[in-house]
This record gives structure tokens, C-alpha cells and sequence, in this order.
């Protein structure tokens, strides 16, 4: 006795019933749709990616670039301020600004108009 394989599949021949081809042409269809709608999402997807990707490029700079330039540079500035500490440490600005201004107030005053006469007598005990 011989098995036929195609009666066992339900097959009476290999060409499709027409009513197979329209379920078949409907799929292809839904299937066209569906692939398009995951290659817009994939697009989407990839673009997130790349932009992950420089972002966490430039934190990773962001932490490595003043770590290297603080490592070239910090000893240098630490030997000059060993080597000069008053160039650094010194009078403040507002000090060294208000010195200059009191000797030269102090030293355009003329005192020989002065009547010390007239003075009150606590000014005129430090003058005398």
C-alpha cells in the first residue's frame, strides 16, 4: 500500500483556490503595513541611539577634559605660588585703593591758609 502525501495535507494539487490567493494578497498587504509602521519605529529608535550616544560622549569630556588640563596645569600654578606666595597673598585691592587715596588726599593738602586760630582746641593741641 502507497501514501499518497498529498491526501494526507488535504490537497487534491499545488495550485491555491481562489479564494486562498485573496487571503494571501490580504496578508501581504497587512503585512507591507505592519513592516513599514516597525521601520518608521526602528528609525525613531535609531536616532535615540545615536543622540545617546554623543550625549554620553560629551558628559564622559565633560569629566575627562578639566581632570587632564587640572593635572598638566595645577602643578605649575602650585610652584609659582610656592616660589611668589605675595604675588597671590598679598593686601586686597580695595586695601592698596584706599592707601593711595589717603596719601594723596594727605599730600595735596595745603595747610598755609589754614588759621589755626580758628581751629576747635582738640585740633589745635595735636597741630601745636
Amino acid at each position: 500500500m502507497v501514501i499518497n502525501p498529498k491526501k494526507l495535507n488535504n490537497q487534491s494539487d499545488n495550485q491555491p483556490t481562489p479564494t486562498d490567493k485573496d487571503q494571501v494578497k490580504k496578508l501581504v498587504e497587512e503585512n507591507l503595513k505592519l513592516t513599514q509602521e516597525i521601520h518608521t519605529m526602528l528609525k525613531s529608535v535609531k536616532s535615540f541611539v545615536v543622540w545617546q550616544r554623543i550625549f554620553n560622549i560629551v558628559k564622559i569630556l565633560i569629566i575627562i577634559v578639566p581632570l587632564v588640563l587640572g593635572i598638566i596645569y595645577i602643578p605649575r600654578i602650585i610652584e609659582e605660588i610656592q616660589t611668589n606666595p605675595d604675588k597671590y597673598i598679598g593686601k586686597s585691592w580695595l586695601t592698596t585703593y584706599f592707601e593711595n587715596l589717603f596719601k594723596s588726599a594727605a599730600t595735596e593738602v595745603n595747610l598755609d591758609n589754614v588759621d589755626v586760630d580758628k581751629l576747635p582746641p582738640e585740633a589745635q593741641k595735636y597741630i601745636k
